[in-house]
């Protein structure tokens, strides 16, 4: 699967030290960073209406990978939010994320 997201936002921040600068590099290079959110995408189609715990739980992806490229998948329009409420595995309020669905095309006949 290819994903359209656009990866030349810089992740890191302005005060980040050299190391975080050089770490989202070679994760964009790598090709570390597209492969990351595939996966994140396709744990929110396997399991919707999940917090980022329960999908770290269900599909053994670090919660701080799920944190990080939500935002991105969202951005893209991939993903939505669907609400928050209390995560059944770190039991804390957090983000439910499904996928965006694209609204319903009537499509007259004759």
């Amino acid at each position: 699967m290819t994903l359209s997201i656009d990866h030349s936002t810089p992740l890191s921040h302005k005060g980040d030290p050299s190391t975080s600068l050089e770490a989202e590099r070679k994760l964009k290079e790598s090709g570390g960073l597209s492969k990351q959110c595939e996966e994140v995408l396709e744990a929110i189609k396997q399991y919707p209406n999940c917090t980022a715990g329960e999908l770290e739980k269900k599909s053994g992806i670090p919660y701080m990978t799920i944190q990080r490229r939500v935002s991105q998948l969202e951005e893209a329009n991939y993903i939505k939010r669907y609400g928050k409420r209390v995560c059944w595995e770190m039991k804390t309020k957090q983000t439910v994320w499904g996928l965006y669905r694209e609204p319903t095309k009537v499509v007259g006949h004759g």
